[in-house]
């Protein structure tokens, strides 16, 4: 899982280590976090991401909610 920090950070979390209630608020926290504390020049997303492996290495999936 990825969640797009700032423009100088992202933080990568193990999503099996995240509980289903905190997945279903999860963008609604990161767009509140963003909103009180990064700034609009830092800003860059409030959804957060699914990186799979694959063939190549890793490739950003769809949000964790729309992965089957």
């Amino acid at each position: 899982m990825v969640i797009p920090s700032s423009v100088h950070e992202l933080i990568l979390i193990d999503s099996e280590l995240v509980s289903e209630e905190i997945i279903e608020h999860l963008n609604e926290i990161i767009t509140s976090v963003n909103k009180e504390v990064v700034s609009q020049e830092d800003f860059l997303d409030n959804r957060y991401f699914v990186m799979e492996r694959n063939d190549e290495g890793y490739a950003f999936a769809s949000e964790l909610a729309n992965v089957s």
